[in-house]
């Protein structure tokens, strides 16, 4: 069964298979040789398996199996992928990166080695978003865990409110980094620290609706 709505639709879109032509009449399937005994049927002698190709104006628009079919894989499904992964990937760096920053500044801070100035009300909110970023990539990484094991709705709804909520806090906080960017004042790195936190914070909003992650 294909999932076409809801996050859960990530697992299937992940479990990719690719087929290679070895000569004219053998494909590599999943590691395994099948070998044409008609027009559009395969078989392995490996598995005893059948494979039979659906096509349509001379393209595979569907791999049938004696237990599933298989689609095409979409080439707008392929962008989006790889869309989500670079999102997922900046988002990730910068997070880890803003957190050892701030564990740097809180031990210096203890420590009296140098004074550090106040952080202004943009910083703080940056601060914030990159906590609750933290969280919910966590609360994301589960969800996708829970939706390859095939869990419930009924234990998938505290994971879809959570992303709700860090929806509801990214816009907040984004819009209160813009209005007080200007006003907050603050040194340049506190400047760059909120900017690239609030952007941050956009991309995983994007992932979030992008890949349905809320329902």
């Amino acid at each position: 069964r294909r999932v076409h709505r809801g996050f859960s639709k990530i697992p299937g879109l992940m479990q990719m298979i690719d087929i290679k032509a070895i000569d004219q009449h053998t494909i590599d399937f999943a590691g395994r040789n099948y070998t044409q005994i008609s027009p559009y049927i395969y078989y392995s002698e490996g598995n005893g398996a059948f494979l039979h190709f659906d096509v349509q104006d001379g393209k595979v628009v569907q791999i049938s199996r004696q237990y599933g079919c298989l689609l095409p894989f979409p080439q707008n499904t392929m962008c989006l992928l790889i869309a989500g992964a670079i999102f997922s990937a900046l988002s990730v760096i910068w997070l880890i990166a803003a957190l050892v920053i701030a564990i740097i500044r809180l031990v210096r801070k203890i420590r009296h080695k140098e004074k550090t100035d106040s952080i202004v009300p943009a910083a703080k909110w940056g601060l914030f978003l990159n906590l609750a970023g933290i969280a919910v990539i966590a609360n994301m990484a589960v969800q996708v865990i829970k939706a390859i094991s095939y869990a419930t709705y009924a234990e998938l709804r505290m994971f879809f409110l959570f992303n709700y909520a860090y929806l509801i806090c990214a816009a907040i906080g984004v819009a209160l980094i813009a209005v007080v960017w200007k006003r907050s004042g603050g040194s340049k790195k506190q400047r760059v620290f909120a900017a690239l936190s609030g952007l941050a914070a956009i991309l995983i909003a994007i992932i979030i609706v992008g890949f349905e992650f809320y329902r």
